[in-house]
């Protein structure tokens, strides 16, 4: 009810103003607040800006951006943060993002990660997949012996 979404913020990110998501307060750290905070203020209103404003505040919450893919408090955050990695990974390559300059801006400007641990930890993982492969033949690590045994997970 009403009271449920006073006490928490996350349940409707409109409440408060009655136009739209509040301007951020203190959550950007960076040299260019205010100017992060008048270019996030220049956006229209839609669901970036509102997940926008989830960040900042499971950024307060945390200290850091990396909501889990699987966030039940929020599961459309861990989804979108998803999403703003896939879009940033297509605006390198120049293959038609979603993603505006500003919009990285923003999200850089609250020491957003592109790249998490998990994803490093994969590609770390598949390299030594890819170099058993090329020294054994096969990819059967769990015939391989102790030596191989991270790679079984």
């Amino acid at each position: 009810g009403d009271e449920a979404e006073q006490a928490n913020p996350m349940m409707n990110p409109n409440k408060g103003s009655g136009n739209g998501p509040p301007p951020v307060q203190n959550a950007i750290k960076s040299d260019n607040h205010n100017a992060s905070n008048r270019l996030l203020d220049s956006m229209p209103d839609g669901e970036w800006k509102t997940r926008f404003h989830e960040l900042v505040e499971f950024h307060k919450t945390h200290g850091h951006t990396r909501v889990p893919q699987t966030y039940p408090p929020n599961p459309s955050l861990g989804l979108w943060t998803l999403v703003q990695r896939r879009q940033h990974k297509l605006y390198l390559r120049n293959k038609c993002p979603r993603i505006t300059t500003e919009q990285i801006r923003l999200l850089e400007s609250l020491g957003f990660e592109w790249k998490t641990a998990e994803m490093q930890e994969w590609k770390k993982k598949f390299q030594e997949l890819q170099l058993f492969k090329s020294r054994y033949g096969h990819l059967r690590v769990f015939d391989s012996g102790k030596e191989y045994e991270e790679l079984e997970r």
